[in-house]
């Protein structure tokens, strides 16, 4: 799991891939010290807007969450209460426990958005 280097080497490394729960992180070691250990979240390297809330020009809410295998999926808020996910680029699709109580926030701060974007409108 981790890769082998030259302890005299400057570099930064990439030394090991750890997971939690579908939460990926990168370890990079300088040094080989261990105490200079800085940790990265892959998710919003990759996706650094994932799980925020978008409006776009026609006031559809939208976000980007980020599933257990890294897969970026859309989602749409409707004002439902519920939240569609676009898996057409997928086979399937793997959600964690912490992707549905992420899902279940957005849904709910989707329907607060949208409570102050009608009553703003008078509807």
């Amino acid at each position: 799991m981790g890769a082998s280097f030259n302890q005299n080497d400057t570099h930064f490394f990439m030394h090991m891939f750890v997971t939690f729960c579908g939460n990926v992180r990168i370890i990079i070691i300088t040094n080989t010290d261990k105490d200079m250990a800085k940790e990265i979240d892959i998710e919003k390297v990759l996706y650094p807007k994932k799980d925020i809330l978008v409006t776009d020009k026609e006031g559809t809410i939208t976000a980007t969450i980020v599933d257990a295998e890294i897969d970026a999926i859309k989602c749409t808020f409707n004002y439902d209460g519920c939240v569609q996910l676009d898996t057409d680029e997928y086979a399937f699709i793997t959600l964690s426990v912490d992707n549905l109580y992420k899902l279940i926030q957005l849904i709910e701060k989707a329907e607060k958005k949208y409570d102050k974007q009608f009553k703003k409108e008078g509807l």
